[in-house]
This record gives structure tokens, C-alpha cells and sequence, in this order.
């Protein structure tokens, strides 16, 4: 039998058990891949004159001395006809390989709308490390600006941009944004799926909350903040959402929440797609003394009708732009397919997927209660 208490009278055993303790810290300071590789935290994708613009904030490491090694992140940015030959451009100019491993966040510029996005990112999972759960954010800037805006405000590693994405994430149709989600939804018929779009005015980053919805890797269109904040009680999170509607009367805004996840059923009334949506939103009175102007406070039935009302609205006009697109956020093909088979084979008769959430219809049931 072996017996560990006999390592420690042999002496090779305590003298590499030192030299591997002594070694250990110098290891942990200076990994290997930090010093021969150019890592990118956050990368942008752009389209110039038609050539890919590839930008990211990149780690330069300025010594090589495990101890002293003094990092600092700069925008680096190539353009090329090929995404290939654009991130070997990059790798030229710092003499490094250059590694996603440690990216987080992928910027996908409106330059690339009319395009798929796909093959582009599909090169990135296909041919470097990048990982799939990589959030993904849309902007109408340009992403070297929107990354370089980053980095001056002090927020290294794409620190700012994290936190609009991860706002975004979490508030953007309660949807995750990831690489993995956004492939997943484009192979499913009819499927549309909404990532978070990051502003740029002037500058400066601002975070309006608007969605970008892609529909076959394809930009579509974008939800407004109003109507993206409506969209977040028809998600499935179980994390309580907020929505805030400012009122009549020069009234502050009130800020609801959305308790309960909602009820969201879809059938066939005759031959025509119909969508039943029930939702839930509530204010507490602790809340309404310091969002209201108590000199101009209104009875709290009129607050509960200016929620309902100005909830409803949104949410009709969010389904209502979805549906002149034909992008279905809500997987009505996929609920029709698994409730009613029969009637959505007869419905469809040759027509696409994106047609259903087109020609569907409508009834929308929101309660607001405000309670103590």
C-alpha cells in the first residue's frame, strides 16, 4: 500500500517540492500566453469602403520582467478585404500573435446592415479562440470610436461598454446576447432575436436601451427604448423588470414592476394566428412618495389607468412593428408547431415562417395595482 508519510523522509521529494513553491509566484505573474500574445478584450467589427475594418482594445504588455511588467490598453484597429488578413495586419504592427481568448464583448457595426453577419462570425468561432459566449451589441457609431470612447473615460477592458452590455443583456427582451444565443435563434424558422444597440453622440457612450433586432443574421430594424422596455414583460426572465412611463399632468415618471412572469398564449382563431397576452405591473406606495411630486400627486386609480394605458400602447406598437417587419422576437412559429401542428401546416400552405407573426392578431390584457 502506498503511503504518502514516506515522501516526506525522502529528501528528492522535499527538494522539488521547494523548488515548485519557490517557482510558483513568478509562474502566476508572467503567464505565458500574457507575453507572447496581443490580447484583445473587446472587438469591433466594421465595414469601410468595402473592406473590413477589424478594431479592439488590446493588452500591450510594455516589459517583459515578470515582476515590473507594465500593461496598457490602446485601440488597434487594420483594414483589409478579409477579416483574416485584417487581424494578420494587427499581428504584424505589434509583432505578436494575436489572441480573443480574453474577449467579452463583440461590436457589430450598422455599416453591415443589408449584410449576414454570419459568415463573420462564424470565422471568429471557426478560426481563433473566441469564445461563444461573447455578448454581442450593435452601433450605429463606429466601433474603433465607440472602443477608443471607452478607454478615455478610464474604463480599461472595455469596462463602461461592459456595463451597457450587461444593462442591455439583462433589459434588452430579457434575452441573452451571446454568440451561441444568436445562432441558435437564426437556425430556428422564422426566429428574429434583439441584442442591445450601444449610442454614440458626439464623444460620449450613452445607453438608451434600443434593441437591434437581426432576423437570418440579417439587421432589420431597431425597437425603440419605449417600445424595447414594454417588450421586457414578455420575457421569460423570473428577475423582477422595470418599466418607467411618465405621467399627465407634469407628473415624474413612475417606475413599474413586473412581478409575475406573464401569459403569453398563441392558438388559431378560425385560420388566423391570435396572440393572447396578459401582463402584471405593480408600484409600491414607498416608491410613489419619492417619484411623485407630492404638490402634484395624483389618485392612485389614475396612476394604475396611466400605466395601463401608456403599457398598452407600447406593447401594441412594439408587436405592431415587429409585425411589418415579419420578425418574430416572441417564437410564435415554434409555440404554433408545438400546440397546433395541424392548423399551422394548413395556414401555411407555401408561405414562410416570418409570415405567421405577420398575419397574426392581437389581444392585449395589462393590470397595474399600486399597493402598500
Amino acid at each position: 500500500m502506498f503511503r504518502f508519510k514516506t515522501l516526506w523522509k525522502n529528501k528528492v521529494f522535499i527538494v522539488f517540492l521547494v523548488v515548485i513553491v519557490a517557482l510558483a509566484p513568478q509562474a502566476a505573474a508572467r503567464p505565458a500566453q500574457m507575453l507572447s500574445k496581443t490580447l484583445v478584450t473587446t472587438l469591433g467589427i466594421n465595414r469601410i469602403a468595402g473592406e473590413y475594418e477589424i478594431s479592439g482594445e488590446v493588452i500591450i504588455n510594455k516589459a517583459d520582467q515578470p515582476q515590473s511588467a507594465e500593461r496598457k490598453n490602446v485601440v488597434m484597429s487594420a483594414t483589409a478585404p478579409t477579416i483574416g488578413e485584417a487581424i494578420n495586419k494587427i499581428s504584424a504592427s505589434t509583432g505578436r500573435e494575436v489572441s480573443f481568448a480574453h474577449c467579452t464583448l463583440l461590436i457589430i457595426a450598422s455599416s453591415l446592415d443589408g449584410e449576414s453577419v454570419l459568415p463573420l462570425l462564424t470565422y471568429f468561432l471557426q478560426k481563433t479562440e473566441i469564445s461563444n459566449s461573447v455578448v454581442l451589441v450593435y452601433t450605429t457609431g463606429d466601433p474603433k470610436a465607440v472602443i477608443a470612447a471607452s478607454i478615455a473615460n478610464g474604463n480599461a477592458q472595455g469596462g463602461l461598454l461592459q456595463q451597457i452590455a450587461k444593462y442591455n443583456q439583462d433589459n434588452v427582451f430579457g434575452r441573452p446576447t451571446s454568440l451561441e444565443s444568436f445562432f441558435k435563434d437564426t437556425l430556428r424558422p422564422g426566429q428574429a432575436t434583439v441584442i442591445g444597440a450601444v449610442s454614440f453622440v458626439g464623444e460620449s457612450l450613452t445607453n438608451k436601451m434600443e434593441g437591434a433586432v437581426f432576423m437570418g443574421g440579417k439587421y432589420v430594424f431597431t425597437l425603440d427604448e419605449a417600445r424595447v422596455t414594454a417588450m421586457n414583460f414578455l420575457s421569460r426572465k423570473k428577475t423582477k423588470l422595470r418599466y418607467i412611463t411618465e405621467l399627465d399632468d407634469g407628473v415624474n415618471a413612475v417606475v413599474a414592476v413586473r412581478d409575475k412572469k406573464p401569459k403569453v398564449k398563441v392558438m388559431f382563431v378560425g385560420e388566423t394566428p391570435h396572440i393572447a397576452i396578459s401582463v402584471k405591473a405593480s408600484v409600491r406606495v414607498e416608491e410613489l412618495s419619492h417619484q411623485l411630486d407630492i404638490n402634484n400627486s395624483l389618485p392612485v386609480i389614475d396612476i394604475e389607468m396611466a400605466l395601463v394605458q401608456k403599457l398598452t400602447a407600447d406593447l401594441t406598437s412594439a408587436l405592431a412593428s415587429l409585425a411589418a417587419h415579419k420578425t418574430d422576437i416572441l417564437n410564435v412559429y415554434d409555440m404554433l408547431n408545438r400546440s397546433n401542428r395541424r392548423a399551422l401546416r394548413t395556414f401555411m400552405n407555401g408561405k414562410d415562417p416570418a409570415d405567421v407573426v405577420a398575419a397574426a392578431t392581437y389581444e392585449i390584457k395589462v393590470d397595474a395595482n399600486v399597493y402598500s
